[in-house]
């Protein structure tokens, strides 16, 4: 496995898929637990207020929105659609660009789905051995 900065504290570590350590990953799940707990007791916050409250940097608690771990009604001032920066409440797309990247996708499945197949291999006649079969045998 390589190792790799932390990202977000600069140790060193070795890497599998995350680009933060584990003990970072841990704290941030605990800030994550501390922000759903703010909204719980507080519904109506926006992510400026519920930054300053709970004490958490607005950067995580925009990209807890863009991967749907929470949801916040006051939360499309502050995230747009990847695609036409349209204001979106959750995730990357917003509804009429996911639409469209469906369709886009579909057409080219279907394209595809047009091509010429691709000839079969010509059968090979013959007896045919596996290689360690071969060398018990004597013939290479």
């Amino acid at each position: 496995m390589p190792l790799s900065n932390c990202t977000r504290c600069g140790s060193v570590f070795s890497r599998t898929s995350s680009p933060i350590c584990p003990a970072c990953i841990r704290k941030e799940e605990a800030d994550f637990e501390k922000a759903v707990e703010w909204l719980r007791d507080n519904p109506n916050l926006n992510v400026r207020a519920l930054s300053e409250g709970a004490g958490i940097d607005e950067s995580y608690i925009l990209r807890w929105i863009r991967q749907k771990r929470i949801r916040m009604a006051e939360a499309s001032e502050l995230v747009k659609c990847k695609k036409c920066g349209a204001p979106i409440s959750t995730g990357t797309f917003c509804d009429h660009c996911k639409l469209g990247l469906v369709q886009e996708v579909n057409e080219g499945i279907k394209a595809v789905q047009k091509q010429k197949p691709a000839e079969p291999l010509p059968e090979r006649k013959g007896m045919h051995y596996r290689p360690e079969e071969r060398l018990r045998e004597g013939s290479v």
